[in-house]
């Protein structure tokens, strides 16, 4: 008579991968290699010998943001002065530091960030968000990237660590929508120690430096003819549902340009 006892065991298998990645393939097969699981079964008989069977099976992915985008939540429809409407090229103060949002452009590829910044941050970024979009690509056609850029000045003396959290508003349908989502910030430090920064969007300000960043964001429902797209002006402000309700402040007005067939 046999006994059989199942027994999972976690195993990482970690990649290491330096700045040769050049594209979201290469960074999918990086990605695929990293992490799977294996389960030993161990079959006992009435003599009290052991006999093991292992066998493998990937680890899944997680399910990303666009699988869940079928939930609908309330509008955000905020009360006349509370928040304020302003324009991209603005220069707003954050205290320590100033920026202005100069650039968004709306795409439906990772690749992208090879064209708009060096290549060092485009390979953290893409190897950041392959494991969500392991094509490179979104998975629905409402769904798009949205990349923003923000042009940073700070005259501290010292370098300085910050939230840049913030939360995009559609207005549609006469309501205003808490949509979309803030996956990732370029930002070669914090993108390095993820485990630190990337639930808060931390960035690392380098004393008396002025520099671009750009924001990565995943919309949903994108129609330029019927919406108008917004960004929470006040930075490192808390992004749950209850506070992006509550929130009173600067609504910066996005200027989206289409690279969507590019």
């Amino acid at each position: 008579m046999r006994r059989k006892k199942i027994v999972p065991c976690l195993f990482l298998t970690v990649a290491l991968c330096g700045c040769t990645t050049q594209t979201v393939e290469d960074a999918k097969q990086i990605e695929e290699s990293k992490t799977y699981v294996s389960k030993y079964e161990y079959e006992t008989d009435t003599d009290g010998k052991t006999e093991t069977q292992a066998y493998s099976e990937e680890k899944p992915t997680f399910t990303d943001w666009e699988t869940v985008t079928g939930i609908t939540m309330p509008p955000v429809d905020y009360k006349e002065g509370t928040v304020k409407y302003k324009s991209m090229n603005e220069e707003f103060s954050m205290g320590a530091y100033e920026y202005s949002v100069t650039e968004a452009v709306i795409t439906k590829d990772l690749n992208y960030a090879y064209e708009i910044m060096n290549k060092d941050s485009a390979d953290l970024i893409v190897n950041d968000m392959i494991k969500a979009y392991p094509t490179g690509r979104v998975k629905l056609e409402e769904n798009n990237f949205l990349w923003v850029k923000i042009h940073v000045k700070y005259d501290g003396d010292k370098d300085f660590k910050t939230s840049m959290q913030t939360f995009l508003i559609k207005s549609d349908d006469g309501h205003l929508w808490n949509r979309g989502e803030l996956d990732v910030i370029q930002d070669e430090a914090t993108l390095l120690y993820p485990k630190e920064s990337y639930r808060t969007k931390d960035v690392i300000l380098k004393a008396g430096e002025e520099r671009d960043y750009w924001f990565l964001f995943s919309i949903y429902k994108y129609n330029p003819q019927t919406n108008v797209w917004y960004m929470g002006g006040t930075l490192g402000n808390d992004c749950n549902t209850n506070s992006i309700k509550h929130y009173s402040g600067n609504l910066i007005e996005l200027k989206i340009e289409d690279k969507t067939n590019r």
